[in-house]
Formats: structure tokens, C-alpha cells, sequence
């Protein structure tokens, strides 16, 4: 698309763990590397990102060296409201992995809702979300701003599979039961601290009303499905699946997945069916995964209570940290879904599987391949216009066809 604004996409938060990987994404595929899309990498100290750009030399040897020293950097700190706005009016699209989102990037969300610039982001703050889009939906459906949270791990996979599952069947589905049955991964500093954040600044009301799965759409249509929030409860204890033939675990990045299909279904109108719920689990087919689960169990609980949150303050890894590449190439992840119709019979199942690890390395290429997508104007399958989006309503089938060319993600889906 022919802009005036000197880039296309801006990487805010370029410097971080995230974002030294997004900019290397974005320096091998060929939209990027070869000046078809126009883009920069962004943040608060220019040394810092001058030293990134520097690194990726030794870590790029098949990128010219004089092609790395030609990308810009834009300063902006995001507490700097002029500095933010700048930085907003000179792209078509910003990239932002600059969490605690909260804190780092409310800023950018705000002037990109007022300015008609597309946004996306890796944010699984819950009640940040909710915010943003009670602030802003209204002025982003005038300006045309695409706005779209939680499009990495969490919540691509869960999010697409089930658009790809829903369009399958072409019956109303009263359910999809999604299952983490393998997964090797690790976690950032930045992640947790996000959490924990996020964790600090919420209130007990503000828990009780995140405890509702209907969280992510208004408050009508929240009251009209209020007889469903038992059907998408996800029970604490383990549960034996028979469709994956395992017992099967709370998962805590499920919360926000939950909330963003049903937001999916809720800006389709119900496409997916009217009494629809959306349960994922964790599979524990594998040692590793009851390890997993028991961590995430652990993690969640200390998180819940103000005292036990400082102890984890203390000791997780500090932001802008994050796995080993050893460990990253070596990470994976398969899930499993079932479709039911409104009689409860499966009428169509899928998978999404990747290979690298999901938190962080292939997390960094869903999120460019959704900043690709708004920034070219490809959004098949999904909503045209401007406000608060997910990663399935944004363009479902232009991002499920990016992901599987490039084996960020594999779909399969099939009718019974």
C-alpha cells in the first residue's frame, strides 16, 4: 500500500529479548529484506539498539553487513507522550513487544487508536486489555485503527484453530475442547514480569470480573451468555479426556485464550454457534508435561496473594531475558482440538503443531506475520474496519495461510 509515512512497520521494544528476535525475523523474510515492506526498529536508549543491530551481524552472516547498518532507529521512550505520538505518526503499523505492556506501551496504544494506525502486540494482561479497549474501541472504529493484543502463544494457535475448526463444520457448535498434548518451551523475564504486574495493580473486584470467560466482550452480551460461564470453566483438578486418551491439567495461559475465541465469536455474531464454549487444557501424556503443569499451578497460586508475589518479584529472571538459543531450537509444541455440535457429537477435528520453541522463537514470527498482514490490508476471513480485534477476526485465513507456508504453524482440520 502506498503511504507517505517513511516506514511501514516500527519494532517497539526492538532492544528486548522478543524483540531482538522479531528484528531478526524480520532481516531474513524477504517482505522485510528486501525493501518491499519499509520498517524500523524502535525504543528508549539508541545505544542499546545500535548494539542489537550490531549483534545480529555476527548472528547474520548471510545478511550484508552494510544492509543492517542502513535500518533506522527511532528513539522513543514510552513514557515520553511526545516522543510516542512521533513515533506513531511516521508508521502505518507498530510491532510492540516493550512490556509490562501496562506500563511500556499504553501510550502506543492510545495514540495508534487516535492516529488510524494498526497495532499488535505479545500482551496477556488481562485487565490491561479490557482497558485499552473500553478507552479506545470507540475512536479506533473512527480512525480505522486495527488493534490487535495477544498474538504470539498466546493466543494464535488456540485462536486460529478454532476459527479453522467453526468454518469446518458448518454446523453451531455448542463446544471446542483444545488440548496442549506436547510442549517444550521456556519463559522470559519479561513474561513474568508482565504477570506479576498485572497481578499488583488489580483489585479483587478486578479478579472477580477476570474470572468471568466472557471478559473480552461488553458487558450485554456478557449478561446474555452469563448461564454459559459454567461451560467454559476449566476445573483445577485433572480431568481424563478420552479424545486424547490422557488425563489433562489446568493451564494458566488458557485463561486468555479462552477470552479472545470467545471475543472472536462474539465480533462474528455468534458464526461459531450461540451457546458456544471454549475449554483448553494442558495434556499430561508426557513426564514433562505433569512438570509443567505443576509449575504453572505453583506460579499461579504464589501470583494470586500480594505477599507471595514479592517473593516471585525476587527471584524470576529479569526482563529482556530469556531462554537459551540451544534450548529455543529445541522447543515444540502440538495441540489437539475437538469440535462438537449443538447434540455434543464431534463434527470436526484439528491440530496446530510448530517446531522451535513457542513462547519466544516462534512467538516472534506470529507476531510479524500478523504486522505483515496489517500492514499489506490482507485480513480474508476476517472483519474489515477498525477497533479491537483478535488474531482470527483480524484476517483468520491470511494468517493460517502465512503461518503454514512458513512453518511458523501447521493447521490440519478435518470433518468427521
Amino acid at each position: 500500500m502506498i503511504s507517505d509515512k517513511p516506514f511501514d512497520i516500527v519494532i517497539f521494544g526492538a532492544s528486548g529479548f522478543t524483540g531482538q528476535l522479531v528484528t531478526r525475523y524480520f532481516l531474513t523474510e524477504p517482505e522485510t529484506a528486501r525493501g518491499r515492506l519499509r520498517w524500523a526498529v524502535a525504543g528508549r536508549d539508541h545505544q542499546k539498539l545500535r548494539q542489537l543491530l550490531q549483534s545480529l551481524k555476527t548472528k547474520l552472516p548471510q545478511v550484508a553487513p552494510d544492509r543492517i547498518d542502513e535500518i533506522p532507529i527511532v528513539v522513543a521512550d514510552g513514557g515520553d507522550d511526545a516522543a510516542v505520538r512521533r513515533m506513531v505518526q511516521s508508521t502505518r503499523v507498530v510491532l510492540s513487544v516493550a512490556g509490562p505492556y501496562a506500563v511500556y506501551s499504553a501510550r502506543v496504544v492510545q495514540h495508534c487508536a487516535e492516529n488510524g494506525v494498526h497495532y499488535c502486540d505479545l500482551t496477556a494482561e488481562l485487565l490491561w486489555v479490557k482497558q485499552n479497549m473500553h478507552r479506545y474501541e470507540a475512536v479506533a472504529k473512527q480512525t480505522g485503527a486495527r488493534l490487535v493484543h495477544c498474538c504470539g502463544f498466546e493466543s494464535v494457535p488456540s485462536d486460529i484453530l478454532s476459527f479453522l475448526l467453526a468454518a469446518s463444520a458448518r454446523t453451531p457448535l455448542s463446544r471446542i475442547d483444545y488440548v496442549w498434548t506436547e510442549t517444550l518451551g521456556g519463559a522470559s523475564g519479561g513474561t513474568y514480569h508482565s504477570m506479576l504486574q498485572m497481578m499488583d495493580i488489580a483489585t479483587d473486584e478486578d479478579v472477580r470480573r477476570m474470572s468471568n470467560p466472557f471478559f473480552f466482550t461488553d458487558d450485554r452480551y456478557a449478561d446474555a451468555k452469563h448461564e454459559l460461564v459454567a461451560s467454559n470453566a476449566s476445573p483445577l483438578g485433572l480431568v481424563y479426556d478420552s479424545n486424547v486418551q490422557s488425563r489433562t491439567a489446568f493451564f494458566i495461559g488458557a485463561l486468555a485464550n479462552q477470552m479472545v475465541v470467545l471475543r472472536s465469536n462474539f465480533l462474528f455474531r455468534d458464526v461459531y454457534g450461540k451457546r458456544f464454549s471454549y475449554v483448553e487444557r494442558l495434556g499430561l501424556g508426557r513426564p514433562l508435561q505433569w512438570l509443567m503443569a505443576l509449575a504453572f499451578t505453583v506460579v499461579g497460586w504464589l501470583a494470586l496473594y500480594r505477599w507471595t508475589r514479592a517473593l516471585l518479584w525476587w527471584v524470576v529472571p529479569a526482563p529482556g531475558t530469556g531462554p537459551p538459543e540451544k534450548l529455543m531450537e529445541q522447543g515444540y509444541f502440538k495441540a489437539q482440538a475437538f469440535a462438537m455440535d449443538e447434540a455434543g457429537r464431534v463434527v470436526a477435528t484439528g491440530s496446530a503443531t510448530c517446531v522451535g520453541d513457542p513462547g519466544y522463537l516462534q512467538t516472534s514470527k506470529m507476531i510479524s506475520e500478523v504486522a505483515f498482514c496489517l500492514a499489506n490490508d490482507e485480513h480474508d476471513g476476517g472483519l474489515a474496519g477498525g477497533g479491537f480485534l483478535t488474531p482470527a477476526t483480524a484476517g483468520a485465513h491470511s494468517l493460517a495461510r502465512r503461518l503454514n507456508d512458513k512453518k511458523v504453524i501447521s493447521f490440519d482440520v478435518r470433518t468427521c
